[in-house]
Protein backbone atom coordinates (compact mmCIF):
# COMPACT_ATOMS: atom_id res chain seq x y z
CA UNK A 1 0.00 0.00 0.00
CA UNK A 2 1.68 3.02 -1.29
CA UNK A 3 1.03 6.73 -0.27
CA UNK A 4 -1.46 7.75 -2.93
CA UNK A 5 -3.35 11.38 -3.02
CA UNK A 6 -6.45 9.27 -1.81
CA UNK A 7 -5.38 7.34 1.00
CA UNK A 8 -2.03 8.27 2.46
CA UNK A 9 0.16 5.25 3.82
CA UNK A 10 -0.39 6.57 7.74
CA UNK A 11 -4.28 5.61 7.68
CA UNK A 12 -3.66 2.11 6.32
CA UNK A 13 -1.75 0.28 8.98
CA UNK A 14 -4.43 1.10 12.12
CA UNK A 15 -7.47 0.16 9.20
CA UNK A 16 -5.47 -2.88 8.66
CA UNK A 17 -5.57 -3.95 11.77
CA UNK A 18 -9.14 -3.40 12.25
CA UNK A 19 -9.93 -5.87 9.25
CA UNK A 20 -11.79 -9.28 9.62
CA UNK A 21 -13.05 -11.82 7.62
CA UNK A 22 -16.16 -11.74 5.78
CA UNK A 23 -17.85 -15.02 5.76
CA UNK A 24 -19.00 -16.93 3.11
CA UNK A 25 -22.92 -17.17 3.63
CA UNK A 26 -23.15 -13.24 3.44
CA UNK A 27 -22.25 -13.91 -0.26
CA UNK A 28 -24.43 -16.29 -0.95
CA UNK A 29 -27.56 -16.71 1.31
CA UNK A 30 -31.04 -15.89 0.02
CA UNK A 31 -32.45 -12.56 0.76
CA UNK A 32 -36.23 -11.45 0.40
CA UNK A 33 -37.72 -7.79 0.11
CA UNK A 34 -35.96 -4.64 -0.54
CA UNK A 35 -35.58 -2.28 2.20
CA UNK A 36 -34.89 0.21 -0.72
CA UNK A 37 -38.69 -0.20 -1.36
CA UNK A 38 -39.71 1.25 2.04
CA UNK A 39 -36.77 3.45 3.40
CA UNK A 40 -34.95 5.99 1.97
CA UNK A 41 -31.61 5.03 0.60
CA UNK A 42 -28.22 6.66 -0.42
CA UNK A 43 -25.59 5.61 -2.41
CA UNK A 44 -22.12 7.46 -2.59
CA UNK A 45 -20.31 6.74 -5.94
CA UNK A 46 -16.69 6.88 -5.30
CA UNK A 47 -14.76 8.63 -8.25
CA UNK A 48 -11.42 7.53 -7.83
CA UNK A 49 -12.33 3.53 -6.25
CA UNK A 50 -10.15 0.60 -7.91
CA UNK A 51 -12.13 -2.08 -6.07
CA UNK A 52 -15.53 -1.34 -7.61
CA UNK A 53 -15.23 -0.03 -10.92
CA UNK A 54 -17.84 3.28 -11.37
CA UNK A 55 -19.87 1.78 -13.89
CA UNK A 56 -21.05 -0.96 -11.46
CA UNK A 57 -21.49 1.45 -8.71
CA UNK A 58 -23.87 3.57 -10.82
CA UNK A 59 -25.81 0.56 -11.25
CA UNK A 60 -26.32 -0.13 -7.95
CA UNK A 61 -26.49 3.81 -7.16
CA UNK A 62 -29.37 3.75 -9.87
CA UNK A 63 -31.20 1.29 -7.41
CA UNK A 64 -30.97 4.09 -4.33
CA UNK A 65 -33.52 7.39 -3.97
CA UNK A 66 -30.20 9.11 -4.15
CA UNK A 67 -26.68 9.03 -5.42
CA UNK A 68 -24.00 11.52 -4.13
CA UNK A 69 -20.19 11.50 -6.25
CA UNK A 70 -17.29 11.49 -3.90
CA UNK A 71 -13.85 11.82 -5.26
CA UNK A 72 -12.61 9.25 -3.24
CA UNK A 73 -11.34 6.45 -3.00
CA UNK A 74 -12.66 2.67 -1.96
CA UNK A 75 -12.55 3.16 1.34
CA UNK A 76 -14.20 6.97 1.27
CA UNK A 77 -14.26 6.86 5.75
CA UNK A 78 -10.39 7.07 5.30
CA UNK A 79 -9.45 9.29 2.38
CA UNK A 80 -12.21 11.72 2.16
CA UNK A 81 -13.39 11.21 6.13
CA UNK A 82 -15.12 14.98 6.75
CA UNK A 83 -16.67 15.31 3.24
CA UNK A 84 -18.46 11.78 3.80
CA UNK A 85 -19.75 13.15 7.27
CA UNK A 86 -20.99 15.90 5.27
CA UNK A 87 -23.10 13.68 2.84
CA UNK A 88 -24.15 11.43 6.16
CA UNK A 89 -25.20 14.33 7.95
CA UNK A 90 -27.22 16.03 4.79
CA UNK A 91 -28.94 12.37 4.50
CA UNK A 92 -29.75 11.75 8.34
CA UNK A 93 -30.63 15.82 9.13
CA UNK A 94 -32.20 17.47 5.85
CA UNK A 95 -32.82 20.99 6.05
Amino acid sequence: AGNTPMSPSALHSPALQRLGLQFYPTFVQLVSGSPRASLPSSYVVCSEDQAVHVSHQEIMAARCRARHLLQSSHSPFLSKPKELAQIIAGVALPK
